[in-house]
């Protein structure tokens, strides 16, 4: 867990806005490739906007890993 705890992470996280829209990407391995192609892209650049469609993507799996969890309603 980061330092500054789970409700730091739930807060960054809700501020983040994508820059992509959400039905483009529905599998885990597309984010995941996505987030990848995103990462290298940022390294040469260090645009913000980059960071936080991270930050989204990384949101989005967070929130299918917890549905994944629950299992079948």
């Amino acid at each position: 867990m980061s330092s500054f705890g789970q409700e730091g992470q739930r807060r960054t996280n809700r501020n983040c806005q994508s820059l992509w829209r959400r039905s483009d990407i529905v599998t885990r391995e597309a984010i995941e490739q996505k987030m990848d192609e995103l990462a290298r892209k940022y390294v040469g650049t260090h645009d913000p906007r980059i960071r936080e469609e991270i930050c989204s993507l990384a949101d989005q799996l967070w929130k299918m890993e917890k549905l994944e969890k629950q299992g079948p309603s």
